[in-house]
Parts: C-alpha cells; structure tokens; sequence
C-alpha cells in the first residue's frame, strides 16, 4: 500500500505543492553542543524582560516575570507587556 495519497503526488508532480512547515520545527534545530539554535517563546520573553531591566523598566520587566510564571504562562500578555516599552526602544535605536 502506498503511504502518499494520490492527490499528494500529482501535486508534487505537477509543481503545485506549497510545502508548509510550522513554527515547532526550527525547536529541533540544534547547534553542533547540543543546544537549541532558536530560542523558544519563554527563553525570548524572558530575555525581553532582562533587556527592560537594563533600559531602566524594572516594573514592566516584573510584570513579564509574573506573566510568565503563571500556570500556565499567559505568552500574549508579557508579549504585550514587553513590546510596550522595547517596541519604543527599538523605534528610537532605528531611528538614530
């Protein structure tokens, strides 16, 4: 029995597939220790709040701690927390 349906390969045959590859996939891109290549959405939402700790945000950098510490982490909402003020720096640094 083949494993590919029909419509699969007549798809690819014919040049009208468009592949298309979630956001999981780069988690199992792996540098040559080991470690992750990508960071996951903790590891940046985390490392948002070390930056809005160093550009002088410490209470929107607690507040993304907190967000994230949740059980279950509320992503959207540090998400939303951090880009509040690193959207602003980010503008100004482009602008510069």
């Amino acid at each position: 029995m083949d494993p590919f349906p029909q419509g699969l390969k007549t798809a690819v045959n014919d040049g009208s597939l468009i592949p298309f590859v979630g956001a999981g996939v780069s988690m199992d891109v792996r540098r040559r220790d080991g470690s992750r290549a990508f960071p996951g959405w903790s590891d940046l939402l985390l490392a948002g709040a070390e930056r809005l700790t160093a550009e002088c945000y410490p209470e929107h950098a607690e507040r993304v701690r907190l967000l994230m510490n949740q059980s279950p982490p509320d992503f959207f909402g540090a998400a939303q927390v951090a880009q509040s003020r690193l959207g602003q720096i980010v503008t100004v640094q482009a602008l510069s």
